[in-house]
């Protein structure tokens, strides 16, 4: 079976045109404004981030630039103006300041490590040259003190040596 649709007829259909012709026109202009305000809004965001990015680069940039005075001998632009001193250039005055500054000075007496205590016992350790040293003449002893620990007990360790010239001398 077919079912018959009813048609709308010339008037509905010249309605629901002009419906539609408003809904257009209604949502043209939404669209405008909203352009309008994306166009404002665009531009203020462009214009803040170049603001913050002057800002951090004050804050945060490099603080070497300084003030150049002008060149006296630097030639002037030829423009019609007529300029003339206010006030007489005036040469600089120099001053001579003397004093004299007394500095104390700082004496160090630092004597070394603090010596190990007599009262702890001492193993000594009598290290002999293994070349041969006649007609080498001994000036001195070097003395190493190491303190050891075995588990309850402390002791020093002492090795001693001649201290000799490798060459001989002659007197």
């Amino acid at each position: 079976m077919i079912e018959a649709t009813a048609t709308p007829s010339y008037q509905e259909l010249l309605q629901q045109s002009i419906q539609q012709k408003q809904i257009i026109e209604i949502l043209t202009s939404e669209n405008n404004t909203l352009s309008s305000n994306y166009e404002t809004l665009s531009s203020n965001y462009e214009k803040l981030s170049f603001e913050l990015a002057q800002l951090k680069r004050m804050i945060f940039g490099i603080k070497s630039e300084r003030f150049v005075a002008a060149n006296k001998n630097q030639l002037q632009l030829a423009i019609d103006i007529n300029h003339q001193p206010t006030t007489p250039t005036q040469e600089p005055t120099t001053q001579q300041i003397t004093y004299t500054r007394t500095v104390a000075k700082k004496e160090t007496t630092h004597q070394g490590r603090i010596p190990i205590p007599a009262h702890i016992p001492r193993e000594i350790i009598l290290l002999e040259p293994q070349e041969d040293i006649s007609g080498l003449k001994k000036i001195g002893e070097e003395v190493t003190e190491e303190l050891h620990i075995k588990p309850g007990h402390l002791f020093v360790k002492n090795m001693c040596g001649p201290n000799m010239p490798s060459q001989i001398t002659k007197a």
